[in-house]
């Protein structure tokens, strides 16, 4: 679960950096294998990390499959922030 929390905060930094431009080139952690959608509802981002049925390898070599889908608000400078998942199908194989 480890890799699930890390990639939900990238996800959420990542998209800070691209809505605030506080940060040029920053870069998600996530291998060219994800397939990332986004959508903005309400005031509400939501992004799906669809790692395939055949699986997805991180740069730490554990594989990834299925869905996780990351929500958190669009207001970034609120000094907390909760960000939420759910899995879909999902699974990992630890290096």
């Amino acid at each position: 679960m480890d890799d699930v929390s890390i990639i939900a905060e990238d996800q959420f930094d990542f998209q800070k950096s691209l809505v605030t431009k506080t940060s040029t080139g920053m870069k998600s952690m996530l291998p060219p294998c994800a397939t990332v959608t986004f959508v903005l509802t309400n005031d509400t981002w939501i992004r799906t990390i669809d790692f395939g049925t055949q699986g997805c390898a991180l740069p730490n070599g554990n594989i990834l499959k299925g869905k996780i889908i990351i929500s958190f608000s669009k207001n970034f400078t609120t000094p907390t922030r909760t960000i939420s998942y759910t899995l879909e199908g999902f699974t990992t194989m630890a290096n």
